[in-house]
């Protein structure tokens, strides 16, 4: 019992000692005013509907593929786990991928090792399609490109050997 009250405990208390040192000289009254007086608080909202549906979305999009592999998380654990991988990330960077997998593997049973599998192919879908995505451009804005090239006395035999 003293465990588990210590567990939530502790953290808040920590939290909340951090907040107050980091904060202790922050001027709370004009940022107040700037929130309530300068801000639009329809595109904060809006903002915040796209950045909350865009995590879900990829929470949505990891089930997609773990499911395949013969375990069935529930999908507030994995859309949870997404959000942790975030709030790890800020702390140690990279550490999040890591951390949303082991989310799973605790409160799901998933295979640690098949998770993580999960996480590289993403990693590895991600990168191509922006590869793909950013090669379409180029090819799709040459003359674009050319025109700043010439107007910048770039030559692009130089920005070719520095690709390849």
């Amino acid at each position: 019992m003293v465990s588990k009250t210590l567990k939530v405990v502790l953290p808040i208390a920590l939290g909340v000692f951090v907040f107050y040192w980091v904060y202790r000289d922050f001027p709370f009254a004009s940022a107040w005013q700037v929130l309530i007086g300068d801000t639009d608080w329809t595109w904060m909202t809006i903002s915040l509907v796209f950045g909350v549906l865009s995590h879900v979305i990829r929470g949505l999009r990891w089930k997609q593929m773990i499911t395949p592999l013969g375990d069935d998380p529930r999908t507030s654990h994995v859309i949870d786990a997404i959000y942790i991988s975030y709030a790890a990330n800020i702390v140690l960077p990279r550490v999040g991928e890591v951390s949303r997998c082991g989310v799973l593997t605790r409160y799901d049973g998933v295979s640690f090792s098949r998770s993580v599998g999960t996480v590289v192919t993403e990693r590895l879908v991600d990168a191509l399609s922006l590869l793909l995505i950013t090669a379409i451009t180029v090819c799709l804005q040459l003359p674009v490109f050319h025109t700043f090239l010439s107007q910048t006395g770039t030559k692009m035999s130089s920005l070719v050997h520095l690709v390849t």
